[in-house]
Order: C-alpha cells, then sequence, then structure tokens
C-alpha cells in the first residue's frame, strides 16, 4: 500500500471521528428577564452566528431562573447566559465553567459591557432622595433581576434602609410593566435595568420628561441613566460535560460575533474577555444572595450589639487576669536566671572574642601604645611582624584614625566610626570599618580608646562597581537617547511634509496617531536626557530678569486646551504682590512645573480640576520666597506610596503605567532640578480625593 493511499485513509478516518464525535445540537438555556419576542429578537442573531461558525445547531431555550437552574442541575443545557448574581450561584453548584465571555451592548450608539439599576419615580414626585423613599410602594421586576431588584437593594443597604421593612414592595411581571405603573400612579418608585427608560422611550412609548432618576450616578463610559455603581454584564458559561474542544471553538465564535442590525438598539453587539465578577460577588454577599443564602442570620456585628457590655466586662478581665499571671511568670524567670546570666556574661565575653571575625584594638591614651588580637594580625596579613597603624595604614588614612582620636581624648565625641584602607606588600589592599569608643573615668577623661576592624572589602568593591556600572548606564543611556532623538527628527519633518499633503481621512487620522506617538517616544527620550544630565552634574542653573506677571502665566497657559479636551477646570492663580522683576531661572521652573502640570491632568479624571498658584509666602528687602504649587482633584496617592513616588522609573501603582502610561521619571526630574535651585519639592495627598505638590524658592529682585 502507497504512502498517499495510508494518508487519505487516515484524513478519512479521522473525518469521520470528529463528525460523529460532535454533538448533533447545542441547547442554549438563556434567563428570559423580558418578553419572549423581545428577548427572540436580542438572542436570535447570536443563535444563528454560532450555528453557522460551529456547524451544529444552536437550539434556543428561553427560561425563568427556576427553570435554568432545573436544566443546569440535570444537563439539560450546553450554554448558559444569565445575569451575573445567578452565574454566580450555578457557578457555585460546579455544573458550569468560569465565565468564557462577557456581553458587550449598545446603548446610546455606545458600546459597553457594564450594566447598573435605575431608581426611578415620577417627575412631580415629592421624592428626591433615597431616604425619602420609605414607607413608599415600591416596584421591581423580580428579586433574581440583579439590574431590577438586587443592585437597587445594595445601594439601600449601603444607605441603611432596610427595603423589606421600611417600604412596601409589589412585584410585577416585567421591566416595561414597573415604568408604566410609576407614570400611572400605581407605584411611587420603580427599579428597572439600565437601558430600559431609553429603550422605552426609542419606541415612542414613555416620555422620559415625566420620570425622575433617583440617587442619579454619571460615569465616563456609561452613557445611560443610572443609580447605582457599574457591574459586568450577562456572562456566558459552558456545561462542564461539554467536549472542551467544542467549548473553544465556542469561545472563538462568541470573539468574533458582530449583529447585522445596527439600529442601535439594546441588543447584544459582541463579547469581550471575562470580566472581573468580584463586585457581583460582593454584592451577592451582602445581600445574602444564592450562594451566600445558607450562612447564619446573624453576625458577630449581632452578637456585639445585643452583648457588647458583657464582652468587655469579660475582655476586661481576661486582659487583668493574663495581665498578672505575666507580671509574676516573667517576675520568676527574671530571678531564676539573673545568676545564671552573671555567671555565663564572662565566659560569653571571652567565647565573642575569640570567635568574632572582626580584628579588635585597644589605644593606651597614657603610653600611647596600641595592642591588636589576633584576628587582627591575620587580617593585615602581619601574623609574624610587630603591627601598628602607620604599617598597615596609608598616611591619609592614619591622619583620618589619628584626628578621631584626638576628638575622642578631647572629649569633643565619645565614638567614631571611619572607612579607611590597607596598605600591607604581603596581602591585596583591604577595605576595613573602624568603630571606636572613649572609656572615661569619672571625671570624664579619656582613659583608653577600645575598638573592632570589620572587612568590608567585599561590600565596598561592590559598591564602587555599583558606581561604576551607575555612570555607564548614565552614559548609555544619554549616548542611546541622542541617537533615538536624530531618527526621531527626520520622523517628525517627514510626517510633517505628509501632513501638508493631500490626504483622506482614514489617512489624516493615521498621521495624527503617529504624530501623537512620536510626541510621547521624544518625550520620554528627552526625559532620560535630563534624567542623564542631572545624574552626571551638568544642569547649569541660568537666572534671568523677568516679570512673573507676564512670563509665567504665559508659561503655564499652555494646558488649556489639553484641560478642556479631558473636560476638566484648570485654573493658573498669579499672586498680585509678586515683584515686578525677579531673578528666575525660567527654563528650568517651566520645565517643573508644567512636569507637575501635566502628571495632575493625566491622573484627573473628567469633570475633576486643576489649579496653579504661584504666591509670596515670605518678602526680604533683596528677595522674595516664592512658593509653586500644583493642585488637583484626581485619583490621589496612598500614604505608603508617598515615600517613593520620587524615585526614579516609580509609579504610585503598577496599575497607572497600564492605565495612564509614563516612564517615573517626571517627579524624579522635577524633584532634582527643584533641589538644584535650592528648594524642596513637597507633596500633600488623599487616596481618591487628589493631590497637590509645592516648593519654595528664594528669587532674588531686581531692576526693571
Amino acid at each position: 500500500m502507497s504512502h498517499t493511499t495510508v494518508r487519505v485513509l487516515i484524513g478519512f478516518w479521522l473525518a469521520c471521528a470528529t463528525l460523529f464525535a460532535q454533538p448533533s445540537e447545542v441547547v442554549f438555556g438563556v434567563f428570559a428577564y423580558r418578553t419572549a419576542d423581545k428577548m427572540v429578537l436580542e438572542y436570535q442573531p447570536l443563535v444563528d452566528h454560532l450555528s453557522r461558525e460551529l456547524g451544529v445547531e444552536i437550539r434556543l431555550k428561553l427560561l425563568s431562573q427556576e427553570a435554568l437552574e432545573d436544566e443546569v442541575s440535570h444537563g439539560r443545557v450546553d450554554l448558559v447566559a444569565t445575569n451575573p448574581t445567578h452565574f454566580i450561584a450555578l457557578r457555585s453548584k460546579g455544573a458550569l465553567t468560569g465565565a468564557m465571555a462577557t456581553m458587550v451592548k449598545r446603548v446610546n450608539q455606545t458600546l459597553t459591557p457594564y450594566l447598573g439599576g435605575v431608581i426611578v419615580t415620577r417627575a412631580d414626585a415629592p421624592i428626591d432622595t433615597l431616604e425619602e423613599v420609605r414607607g413608599k410602594r415600591v416596584g421591581f421586576p423580580g428579586k433574581k433581576f440583579l439590574g431590577g431588584f438586587q443592585t437597587q437593594a445594595f445601594e439601600f443597604q449601603e444607605q441603611g434602609i432596610d427595603l423589606f421593612k421600611e417600604t412596601k414592595l409589589h412585584q410585577l411581571s416585567s421591566h416595561d410593566q414597573v415604568i408604566m405603573s410609576v407614570l400611572s400612579g400605581e407605584i411611587d418608585v420603580g427599579f428597572v435595568r439600565s437601558g430600559i427608560i431609553e429603550e422605552l422611550s426609542r419606541e415612542g412609548k414613555i416620555d422620559p420628561a415625566k420620570l425622575k432618576v433617583l440617587n442619579a450616578r454619571y460615569y465616563y463610559e456609561f452613557p445611560l441613566q443610572i443609580s447605582t455603581q457599574l457591574y459586568p454584564e450577562w456572562a456566558i458559561a459552558a456545561s462542564i460535560q461539554l467536549d472542551a474542544d467544542l467549548v473553544r471553538k465556542i469561545a472563538i465564535a462568541l470573539y468574533t460575533f458582530t449583529p447585522s442590525d445596527d439600529q442601535g438598539r439594546d441588543i447584544i453587539q459582541g463579547f469581550t474577555i471575562p470580566a472581573d465578577y468580584t463586585v457581583v460577588d460582593r454584592l451577592a454577599r451582602s445581600l445574602r444572595l444564592p450562594p451566600y443564602d445558607r450562612v447564619p442570620s446573624f453576625t458577630l456585628r449581632d452578637i456585639w450589639n445585643a452583648y457588647w457590655h458583657v464582652i468587655v466586662l469579660l475582655l476586661i478581665g481576661a486582659v487583668v487576669t493574663f495581665g498578672l499571671l505575666f507580671v509574676i511568670a516573667r517576675t520568676n524567670r527574671t530571678l531564676n536566671r539573673t545568676l545564671e546570666r552573671l555567671k555565663e556574661s564572662e565566659a560569653r565575653l571571652g567565647f565573642a572574642f575569640e570567635a568574632s571575625a572582626d580584628g579588635l584594638w585597644e589605644l593606651d591614651l597614657a603610653s600611647g601604645e596600641t595592642h591588636f588580637s589576633e584576628a587582627m594580625s591575620a587580617m593585615a596579613g602581619m601574623d609574624d611582624a610587630p603591627m601598628s597603624w602607620s604599617r598597615l595604614l596609608g598616611r591619609e588614612d592614619v591622619s583620618i584614625l589619628e584626628a578621631a582620636f584626638a576628638a575622642c581624648r578631647s572629649g569633643e565625641r565619645d565614638r567614631f566610626d571611619i572607612t579607611v584602607r590597607t596598605v600591607s606588600k604581603s596581602t591585596p589592599m583591604h577595605y576595613l570599618r573602624l568603630r571606636g569608643m572613649a572609656i572615661r573615668d569619672d571625671e570624664q577623661c579619656a582613659l583608653r580608646i577600645i575598638g573592632t576592624a570589620t572587612d568590608i572589602t567585599t561590600v565596598e568593591t561592590a559598591r564602587h562597581k555599583a558606581l561604576e556600572a551607575e555612570r555607564f548606564k548614565s552614559h548609555f543611556m544619554a549616548n542611546m537617547s541622542h541617537e533615538i532623538r536624530t531618527p526621531l527628527n527626520a520622523i517628525v519633518g517627514f510626517v510633517q511634509l505628509l501632513a501638508r499633503s493631500k490626504l483622506d481621512e482614514k489617512q489624516t487620522r493615521y498621521i495624527g496617531i503617529i504624530r501623537t506617538s512620536i510626541d510621547t517616544l521624544m518625550g520620554v527620550v528627552n526625559n532620560i536626557l535630563d534624567f542623564s544630565k542631572i545624574q552626571e552634574g551638568k544642569m547649569q542653573i541660568e537666572t534671568i530678569a523677568i516679570d512673573p506677571a507676564l512670563e509665567f502665566p504665559k508659561a503655564f497657559s499652555i494646558f488649556e486646551a489639553k484641560a478642556k479636551e479631558k473636560q476638566i477646570d484648570y485654573l493658573v492663580s498669579i499672586d498680585s504682590a509678586l515683584h515686578d522683576c525677579l531673578m528666575v531661572d525660567l527654563l528650568h521652573v517651566k520645565q517643573a512645573v508644567t512636569n507637575l502640570i501635566g502628571n495632575a491632568i493625566k491622573f484627573t479624571e473628567a469633570q475633576g480640576s486643576v489649579e496653579v498658584a504661584v504666591r509670596v509666602v515670605e518678602t526680604f528687602e533683596e528677595a522674595q520666597r516664592v512658593e509653586f504649587s500644583v493642585s488637583d482633584s484626581g485619583v490621589g496617592i496612598a500614604p505608603e506610596k508617598l515615600e517613593s513616588i520620587f524615585e526614579t522609573f516609580t509609579q504610585a501603582d503598577a496599575t497607572i503605567t497600564r492605565k495612564y502610561g509614563g516612564t517615573g521619571l517626571g517627579l524624579s526630574i522635577a524633584s532634582a532640578l527643584i533641589e538644584q535651585m535650592g528648594g524642596v519639592l513637597e507633596v500633600e495627598s488623599c487616596e481618591g480625593e487628589g493631590s497637590r505638590f509645592y516648593f519654595a524658592l528664594l528669587l532674588q529682585r531686581c531692576s526693571v
């Protein structure tokens, strides 16, 4: 039989095996949270897409949550789509895989993988806060609806309001009926999923102006009315009984799904990688939803509230009892061991001198003689020869040591700690750390100086190598930055030439992306060059006479466009008390402050604010102390991170680099420049509320 025939038979056999292994249909169970016609309209495009991609019939099965749980437990569905809290409950039973993908929906012409809940009332209703919902009639589509009940219940729980005890709950048949019942006055407040109001408005069924959203929130990436925090959209999961290869194919097909309908309805627009459902898990734990509904009905807080006085008394009694027992036991141990320690101390001291790797020495100030231990002689390579400081150390180091002896003898100091180098001809050079202490009599006259010598050659050698490596790194970074900047300038020139030529819209957008990327890269290169100059001490301070009321606003106003683009309030405040002529290193002040402004705008979200202030803090006859500050309402910095933010290549959080970008050099460069100008960069920050960076410089006055 030929090789060709064998390959044909093997291929035929594999094709047959694949065909028979593949199921004839896949049952897709979906939680029907709306009417059947709307659910089919939403999910049929996805079902058709999966059928085409997999070559298997996908059968859509619309079920209530209870029915879906039963189907999953008996293995009668292969794929499941349901809201996040229901997904967590199903997953806990071990019948489903983890989330394969998270849905993405189009809402108000924007794609989003998030959902939330809306708390709505009539526009003319005298209800404006969650507190005013107490005692009112509240309608909702079902207690198992994440966007229609659970997210709202969590918000009320956070406000200390128990919906079941403090409101009159009415369960209705659907989200649509909840909205209609609010408008008709049958209920006072309604809970619905985000997007329902907008969809009913597009269909012409309601006038949104007649509704009012309570506890309204606004998220930059979420264009719908919402009253709660954002939660990830529905999850798609597979039965654990489904073939692993088929699961992978389904996942790939989900990520490639795009609907043919582009009318902007609230329908599935695609899928993204599985979202983090931790926030949903937290909600389920707090509301005691499945699978957390089996926990005890009381908590440690309940026990504390009921028996706190008894618990406090018991704790005080226990602390006092254990305290007394501890004192008694400690006193007993101390008395028993005191004699043993006294007996052992002399022996330990002898062992320490013999076993120590350090050399020991003693200088008798009356006779001027120095006694060295055997370890000291061996360290210096003078086992047989008589030893002295002049034979062990170089002339310069001997002078340093004698100065330390003189300071101890005169009473100027009691201790010293210096580093010297040996110059013995029989052994290589060693670095020694000499530590000495003066022993004095009752009249504080120095009698002798005793000390140790530690061989730190390895540490010093490593330190010198590290310094040399640091110098080489800085030199290399500067050279590489220069080499990179040269071709970058050429690229910038050609991109500018291209931008002036006739381009279509797509090409113009590409040119814009290239220019933005080049600007970013050029900023990184310039930062590296500045950092290298600072490290090598080549950054020179040059002051010039300026009018601060004219120069500072002009220097800091360049960020107005960028702030406006991010919808940030940007304010520059210049103190009128500034003298009209000051000597300033304008270049480096601008570089430091604009660096701080750039960071403030980068880490401040829309609707935030950034303020730049220049004010006089102290006035002298010939100078003024001027404070420069940049304040923002951005993300802020955690207290434990404040010490490290001025280190090179360091940012407050690893996620910052992923979200905002940056090299971590900006604050290091600004801090170094400010120090060279005689100031200190300081920061005040509160995580989640914003930061204030500031420094003060002493600026000499001049004549106009």
